[in-house]
């Protein structure tokens, strides 16, 4: 799961723990400004997702673990951001995605 890095669905979910939200994830923080924006964005997500299992009459929801990988996948090629030895660190939440 977070070998050799943490991979999650828009920084909010993580395959294997249905029904369990994350504000703030990894790959959700930046280096400059404020985080409200993001961890409104999230628990938005977070909201909708409850919403649709109450509506739906659902027991469990759960991100597939190829959609977080696909996920992973577009922030490291997104991703501007290096440490010292040129390895990628991704701080990205895409809001378009919500």
């Amino acid at each position: 799961m977070y070998t050799p890095h943490p991979v999650t669905y828009l920084s909010v979910c993580v395959p294997g723990f249905p029904n369990w939200f994350q504000a703030l994830g990894p790959n959700s923080a930046f280096g400059s400004g404020s985080q409200l924006v993001v961890i409104e964005r999230q628990i938005e997500y977070a909201i909708k997702a409850t919403s649709k299992l109450q509506r739906e009459g659902l027991k469990s929801i759960e991100v597939k673990k190829q959609a977080a990988q696909d996920y992973d996948e577009y922030i490291e090629v997104r991703s501007l951001y290096r440490n010292a030895t040129y390895d990628l660190q991704t701080h990205y939440f895409p809001l378009q995605f919500l």
